[in-house]
């Protein structure tokens, strides 16, 4: 493949990684959406996702509707795709989280098995528990990621 090529590849790929980054915390409300079912899909309160989106009425939302999904703490939570070599201690130590919050936060019931292409949330905020390294236990403070990991990608 002639070199002007793969870096147009490689442009446009990135471009989509950026794009999908940035749109990464809003959810899209379809027809019967209830915020309710949005906040524990999202594992965030009622109340906090109403007062992320200005909402008056938390009842009153309509297909279409772009909501803002906030984190536990106000913070977006980040979601990483799991790739081929990707481990939950891996994952824990490459956001600087806790592989105990992380297993909590998806509802993992065998930390040990995780599949390609699984959507993993890292919650925001302060962690604790048994994380992947040293330094794992200090959620990041970064917000709306979201990186598809491509093949040949490693963190």
């Amino acid at each position: 493949m002639p070199s002007f090529r793969r870096s147009r590849a490689l442009i446009v790929g990135s471009v989509l990684v950026l794009l999908v980054a940035v749109f990464s915390v809003d959810y899209t409300v379809e027809r019967g959406d209830t915020l309710g079912r949005i906040a524990k899909d999202h594992g965030v309160s009622v109340s906090a996702l109403a007062e992320a989106n200005n909402l008056s009425n938390p009842n009153l939302i309509y297909p279409g509707q772009v909501l803002t999904i906030p984190g536990k703490d106000g913070k977006a939570d980040i979601k990483h795709v799991v790739a081929r070599g990707d481990t939950l201690n891996g994952i824990a130590a490459k956001y600087r989280a806790s592989v105990s919050r992380i297993v909590a936060a998806n509802s993992i019931a065998n930390p040990d098995l995780i599949r390609i292409g699984q959507k993993i949330l890292i919650p925001s905020g302060s962690g604790s528990g048994s994380g992947g390294g040293g330094s794992a236990d200090a959620i990041s403070d970064r917000t709306g990621q979201y990186h598809v990991v491509r093949r040949g990608e490693t963190v």
